[in-house]
């Protein structure tokens, strides 16, 4: 209620987008996931700090792709990722870009997207990027560059979860 009140002062009002933001998390936490995906989306949109904008870009991406929103949540990852003003939150918008082009068969612009990983990345994530880039290019047919990179992710990331299924997608 005290969110809802600061967030209806509109005019000359510095906690306007942080009560939004704050009313659309709670939103998502009580399961009323739609309500929280159109308050991240009108933020994202909106025109407040960048910092603000750019998270509820990213979890307005995340809401869409839970509630099966794909294009709608790939368009806000790739708005958020291409943005100057992400900050932190670049890195998450990237990964979501390159997951959902990847779920949607677009194996090309998962190539294209992982030789431009942003800085950032923790290595765990690094290594999907690879294995998603190798099973892309396997995808596509190219056996060759599938291997090349499935052989450097296990050398850089040994350990990662993601070299378990690199074994194997090597074989094949």
């Amino acid at each position: 209620k005290l969110y809802e009140e600061v967030a209806a002062v509109q005019k000359d009002n510095p906690y306007l987008y942080y009560a939004r933001l704050s009313l659309a998390e709670n939103a998502a936490a009580v399961g009323r996931r739609k309500q929280a995906l159109e308050g991240f989306s009108g933020i994202a949109s909106g025109s407040g700090p960048s910092a603000v904008r750019a998270e509820a870009a990213v979890k307005a991406a995340s809401l869409a792709a839970e509630l099966g929103d794909k294009q709608r949540a790939l368009k806000l990852f790739t708005e958020a990722f291409e943005s100057s003003e992400s900050g932190d939150w670049k890195p998450m918008a990237f990964l979501g870009a390159i997951r959902l082009n990847f779920e949607l068969g677009a194996y090309k612009k998962v190539v294209e997207m992982s030789e431009k990983s942003p800085e950032g990345i923790p290595n765990d994530e690094r290594a999907e990027i690879l294995l998603l880039a190798g099973d892309s290019f396997r995808q596509l047919g190219n056996a060759r560059a599938a291997r090349a990179l499935y052989d450097r992710l296990l050398l850089q990331f040994p350990n990662a979860p993601s070299s378990q299924d690199a074994r194997f997608h090597r074989l094949l």
